[in-house]
């Protein structure tokens, strides 16, 4: 269950809660409002977003073949209201599952919101009861910042995928001695990915990957000394 820490707030969504009842048994649109209501309990982390948006589509399309008699009715109107403000919440709800989204993440923007239930315990209806279209401004700056240490984050994980895996590659020269094979190529990838760092502390999310990003920067800096064949 999802508690609020304000009683009127709870008190106004059972009001809306009770409305809705009353008004899908007026007017026979319980068969809608089960089909969405059915999604409420489904875990964040387990929902799927192409399965979210045909949900709600399938329920406007049920309202849609509805006779004019019945879109008479306030409380038709009410429910197709109810759907689309379902369908915008799950827009924003399907970028909140971007994988930009890391708990860091979850944790700034719940705080921010006041939801005490962690993020491995929200579930749809959690996000909906709180009515995330109210927050979108505050949802936009931390999705924001996501993608902003995603892309550093890609960038550095380049960088240590191909340093990790690198070996140097030595051939015999004269029968006296080995020598690096590709010694332009090895320094042409250091001024690359030293190029790639000095960016990344350009940018305004260095801040959270600092301390990896710094060690790198220096492991680097150690191969652009003159080559042999300089000296």
């Amino acid at each position: 269950f999802f508690f609020f820490n304000d009683t009127a707030t709870t008190e106004i969504y059972t009001e809306q809660i009770v409305g809705s009842v009353r008004c899908v048994q007026e007017t026979g649109t319980w068969e809608v409002w089960i089909s969405v209501d059915s999604m409420r309990d489904t875990p964040l982390q387990a929902a799927v977003p192409k399965k979210m948006k045909q949900s709600l589509d399938e329920a406007t399309e049920m309202l849609n073949g509805f006779p004019n008699k019945l879109r008479q009715y306030e409380a038709f109107d009410k429910m197709k209201q109810r759907i689309q403000n379902f369908k915008k919440m799950n827009a924003i709800i399907i970028e909140l599952k971007s994988e930009a989204m890391k708990p860091r993440h979850w944790k700034t923007l719940l705080s921010k919101l006041k939801v005490t239930t962690p993020y491995t315990d929200l579930t749809l209806g959690n996000l909906w009861q709180i009515d995330v279209l109210k927050y979108e401004n505050i949802i936009k700056d931390v999705l924001n910042i996501g993608r902003g240490e995603l892309v550093l984050e890609e960038m550095l994980r380049a960088v240590k995928e191909f340093w990790n895996a690198f070996e140097l590659e030595l051939v015999r020269y004269q029968n006296k001695c080995k020598l690096i094979r590709g010694w332009d190529d090895l320094f042409s990838k250091v001024d690359e990915d030293l190029n790639n760092l000095n960016s990344m502390k350009m940018s305004p999310f260095y801040k959270a990957f600092e301390e990896e990003i710094l060690p790198w920067d220096d492991n680097c800096l150690l191969y652009t000394s003159p080559s042999p064949r300089d000296s």
